[in-house]
């Protein structure tokens, strides 16, 4: 009910906050690594180019905005639910109060993690460990190799 629909919202708030940093972080890298290919093909004019596909491909975040961030959304969710569950839904909130709450969300989630059920937060930028068969595999490691 009404204790569901609290947890839910503020988990999707935090949870929001996460998703677009660690998609911004991702996408700035990646256009660092393709502009330096680029940079590198123009200046050596024996090798061969990438394709437009094949940037695109390597700049596409399909796999996290599809299923790769539902762990960390699982997580913030369980911080928020130990964390706002017991509230009561009339609760007026300080800024104070809000802030330490946020904090203890994020201590949560940017913690120490030693077990790989609970991996850290910048985990999540990663590619699945069984891309490197695929052809996005491929394309990640052209553009991670150093310029020729």
């Amino acid at each position: 009910g009404w204790r569901e629909l609290k947890v839910l919202g503020f988990a999707r708030a935090v949870g929001s906050v996460y998703v677009l940093a660690l998609l911004a972080l991702r996408l700035r890298v990646r256009l660092n690594i393709v502009a330096r290919h680029y940079l590198a093909e123009r200046e050596a004019s024996g090798g061969e180019p990438l394709s437009r596909a094949a940037k695109l491909a390597f700049l596409s975040a399909d796999h996290l905005c599809s299923s790769g961030f539902a762990p960390l959304l699982a997580r913030v969710r369980r911080a928020a639910e130990a964390r706002v569950a017991d509230l009561p839904l009339d609760a007026a909130l300080s800024a104070d109060e809000l802030s330490a709450i946020v904090a203890a969300v994020r201590d949560e989630l940017e913690g120490t993690h030693d077990s790989e059920d609970t991996p850290p937060v910048h985990a999540f930028l990663q590619e699945p460990r069984d891309l490197g068969r695929s052809r996005s595999g491929e394309i990640a490691h052209a553009f991670l190799q150093e310029p020729r």
